[in-house]
């Protein structure tokens, strides 16, 4: 479970975005609440990764595709560093933008791009080789 768990971060917010666009159905402020709700579950599971990776065992993962090169997960010390400024500051900007896009009309849309882009920027920076992984996120 521990080594699928990058791959796993990199696809809640990438899935949430369905998530965050059917609460927007009932309430715009109910899509907002849970794009921030998706960001915390994702910095969440990012943080149980800590104690692996800090003990100084590298997470990895090879995800078999249809193309002829695999998707390589791969989360070393530099790497959870790096995912950990990422969620904690997506976070940070997810539950700011609730009160901030109020009086937007695009609220919806700007929760959706934002989780799409969190998903990229983590699949990014938790790929285990930047060839294949670059070029898709």
């Amino acid at each position: 479970m521990l080594r699928a768990l990058p791959f796993i971060i990199v696809l809640i917010p990438f899935f949430g975005c369905i998530i965050v666009w059917r609460a927007s159905i009932r309430s715009k402020q109910a899509g907002n609440i849970a794009a921030s709700i998706i960001c915390g579950c994702v910095l969440l599971l990012t943080c149980f990764m800590y104690p692996a990776v800090s003990s100084g065992k590298v997470l990895g993962l090879k995800v078999p595709t249809a193309l002829p090169l695999p998707l390589y997960f791969r989360v070393d010390r530099l790497g959870l560093v790096l995912a950990l400024v990422t969620c904690f500051l997506w976070f940070l900007a997810s539950v700011y933008a609730v009160e901030y896009m109020k009086p937007q009309h695009a609220q919806v849309r700007y929760q959706i791009f934002s989780l799409v882009s969190l998903s990229s920027m983590l699949g990014i920076v938790l790929a285990g080789d930047l060839h294949y992984p670059l070029h898709l996120f």
